[in-house]
């Protein structure tokens, strides 16, 4: 046998053996610059997008890291002798291995000295990189790589909970530690305010100054801190500080949308009234009662998801057509009222103990309850065994993992599976634009939170505009402002503030969390500096535009992009035009009600019994409009706009 060629092949078995370890310290590179890329590190071993016709790598994995720190070497198991760095494009810090392989990280420069970050096997936090097909370009969509997943390469362990005391918990707070102490130290963030950095290759060079490299043992002993002081000191930093941007982080990378719809062969969320969504789907009698339903969520940076269903119930008579129910029963809306307990954060798994309530009516014994389900790829929860091996690349399923709900409904018991689709995920705000008390120098200015009006403008004619107050808080998160006394039409603010998290303001009125904030754009020269924000309203309390969405896309139609420019007000001008609302373009930004185009649907079919109420008329005509914003009233001392740090 030839050994030349088993030669390959031997030493990728020992740099997985090697790697696959959680400590993995002891493998250490004598110089990350040397290999085949000639010194030129890249950010992977392979390319996740490509343009035109060109054929996508589908067996390239992106991912993105829930703390955007640029510079961070890393080592692919299957790209020997090569090495990388994370680096940052379109305002997400990114890294590329093939599929399956171990990602080592640390940070080293030229001599042996190296402080080790973790290794990753990358197929626990997903099995493949999705992507998009624009037709001119094939666009990839990175899986989070978590502080948590780069805590846990060094500890070998999964943390159960959020604990501070668990071991993988500390290891998380010294990597934001180091992190932090680096962005504070050049300046590019202020202690507790998580903005993009770059460890620098001249940064990496005075590693030199160690007495020795930093191994996992280190991390976990806590010695790590004395081992980097002749490099960087990580006091300015605490703890408790630290604790808080781990579950900030780990909130951002769960936030998003989650959707689930109903289309025979293609989604999934349907059920009947039998013991489980396995009986119904094999049961061909037309005479059970089924359930058809659709949800719109979004998750937000302080981990609470709220949204809204609906639900379409009725006798089965077609098991032929998909839209049988959808065609002629009448659409029923689901609330979803915020909730942060139903989706483990660490395992992204279900809890069957608090399931997510989807809730009909004020009986809670009616509420829909998704139990069960597990997210894969950072993408999907998947209903059934077919989505579960797409997902996972595996050969077998798991039934524990399918997506499954139950629900009592005039005395019978429902029970289905559902697929759950997660997108629309959230970046870091820059400084430069999401200016809060947290981010800026004593002396200087801040916006956040800010107050202001919306007015939601229908395009039906003679339809009367709705006024609703809101507030984007330091977090990046949107919640109502609606003053006392306030009618359907003018549920405009008087900036009252709130402490507890059942929103209750300072005035004694239910607030209600309706968004958050994606992304962030400083373009000073084309005079924008903009917050693109999402928003849903979900609750009766908004009357003529509850089941609005903002800024959201789902599975067909959706409102489109809504992004506030703040150009003007961080010019510190401050009246009419300090701040506008915009569809991305030069156009108003739009909103659209799914519920009310649910309705249209339904009071379209020919003799439909039961006939549509007025009201339900009137609903079908709410679908779409279009949005604009101003600030409070600034003769409030608390509306103000602009602030000063003290």
């Amino acid at each position: 046998m030839n050994k030349k060629s088993l030669w390959p092949f031997a030493l990728t078995t020992l740099a997985l053996m090697l790697n696959g370890c959680g400590g993995g310290s002891s493998n250490i590179n004598e110089d990350p610059n040397s290999g085949s890329n000639n010194g030129n590190l890249t950010s992977g071993s392979c390319k996740p997008s490509v343009s035109g016709t060109a054929s996508r790598d589908s067996n390239c994995f992106e991912f993105a890291l829930d703390y955007p720190v640029e510079g961070i070497n890393f080592d692919c198991s299957t790209a020997l002798g090569q090495h990388f760095v994370t680096t940052l494009s379109q305002g997400t810090v990114t890294g590329t291995c093939k599929v399956g392989d171990t990602a080592r990280f640390y940070l080293q420069g030229k001599s042996d000295k190296q402080i080790f970050l973790g290794s990753v096997k990358l197929d626990t936090i997903g099995k493949y990189t999705a992507f998009v097909n624009n037709g001119s370009q094939k666009t990839s969509l990175p899986v989070y790589l978590r502080l948590l997943d780069l805590a846990s390469g060094i500890t070998g362990k999964t943390p159960a909970t959020l604990d501070k005391n668990d071991e993988t918990i500390k290891v998380a707070i010294a990597l934001v530690k180091i992190f932090q102490s680096i962005g504070f130290e050049k300046g590019d963030n202020l202690i507790g305010d998580i903005q993009p950095i770059e460890i620098t290759d001249e940064k990496k060079d005075l590693l030199t100054k160690l007495s020795q490299s930093v191994t996992a043992a280190d991390f976990q002993s806590g010695a790590y801190a004395s081992l980097l002081k002749p490099w960087l000191d990580v006091s300015p930093i605490s703890d408790d500080e630290a604790y808080k941007l781990v579950v900030q982080t780990t909130n951002l990378s769960n936030a998003g949308t989650y959707e689930a719809t109903d289309i025979l062969d293609v989604f999934l969320f349907r059920g009947c009234n039998l013991n489980s969504y396995e009986e119904c789907e094999k049961n061909s009698s037309t005479a059970l009662r089924d359930s058809v339903n659709s949800m719109y969520l979004m998750t937000d940076r302080q981990g609470y998801t709220f949204g809204y269903g609906l639900q379409w119930n009725g006798v089965r008579k077609d098991l032929t057509d998909p839209l049988n129910l959808v065609r002629k029963v009448k659409p029923v809306k689901m609330n979803v009222n915020a909730q942060n307990t139903w989706l483990h954060p660490i395992s992204r798994e279900i809890q069957s103990t608090t399931p997510l309530r989807l809730s009909l009516s004020d009986n809670p014994n009616e509420d829909l309850q998704i139990y069960q389900g597990k997210l894969f790829n950072d993408y999907a929860i998947a209903g059934n065994e077919f989505v579960y091996k797409t997902l996972t690349n595996l050969n077998t399923g798991n039934p524990q993992h399918y997506g499954r709900w139950r629900q009592t409904l005039g005395g019978e018991n429902y029970n289905g599976g559902l697929d759950i689709y997660k997108g629309n995920k959230i970046s870091f705000l820059e400084s430069s634009v999401f200016k809060t008390a947290g981010n800026v120098k004593t002396g200087e200015n801040y916006i956040f939170p800010l107050y202001a009006n919306l007015t939601f403008n229908f395009a039906q004619s003679g339809a009367e505009p709705v006024n609703l107050g809101v507030v984007i808080d330091e977090h990046g998160d949107i919640r109502t402002d609606i003053k006392p006394n306030a009618t359907t039409t003018d549920m405009s603010g008087q900036c009252a503030t709130v402490t507890g998290n059942n929103l209750i303001d300072s005035l004694g009125v239910q607030q209600y969390r309706i968004g958050t904030t994606a992304a962030t754009l400083d373009d000073p020269t084309n005079s924008d500096r903009s917050v693109y924000i999402r928003m849903m309203l979900a609750n009766p309390k908004f009357a003529n535009i509850d089941g609005a969405m903002i800024g959201l896309t789902f599975i067909g139609p959706s409102a489109g992009t809504a992004k506030l420019n703040l150009f003007n007000l961080l010019a510190n001008k401050v009246d009419n035009n300090s701040i506008n609302l915009n569809n991305g373009a030069k156009g108003l930004a739009s909103w659209y009600n799914a519920h009310a185009a649910a309705q249209a649907s339904y009071n379209a079919i020919d003799k439909v019994i039961p006939a549509p109420t007025d009201e339900e008329k009137a609903l079908a005509q709410r679908i779409v409009g279009t949005v604009t914003i101003k600030l409070a009233d600034q003769s409030i001392p608390a509306c103000k706009a602009i602030k000063t740090k003290s």
